[in-house]
């Protein structure tokens, strides 16, 4: 399995927990950092990655932000989902560069 494999499984991973109101899995949200980091490296020198992979990063920062929005009345957890979307955005590019 590759790290476009790991990474749409490590999206999931992220997000169900966030869906299901569950808040902020720290656990989960480092793997995925850890499969973006992969991915930098694996890609710093190809020309093109998978379509399928393309759409899993371009949803990575709103699906993430969206979620942060059902946590408003709950400031701390709010605040933690909006770095952990911006951090992933962060990422998301490097790996793309």
């Amino acid at each position: 399995m590759g790290v476009a494999d790991n990474l749409g499984i490590a999206l999931g991973d992220f997000l169900v927990p966030l869906r299901q109101h569950r808040g902020l899995d720290e656990e989960k949200f480092e793997a995925l950092c850890s499969i973006l980091k992969a991915c930098r490296e694996e890609w710093k020198d190809v020309d093109a990655i998978p379509k399928r992979t393309v759409k899993a990063l371009v949803d990575i920062y709103p699906a993430t932000i969206a979620h942060a929005s059902w946590y408003e009345r709950e400031k701390q957890e709010y605040k933690k989902i909006k770095k952990a979307a911006l951090k992933l955005l962060s990422l998301t590019s490097k790996a793309l560069s």
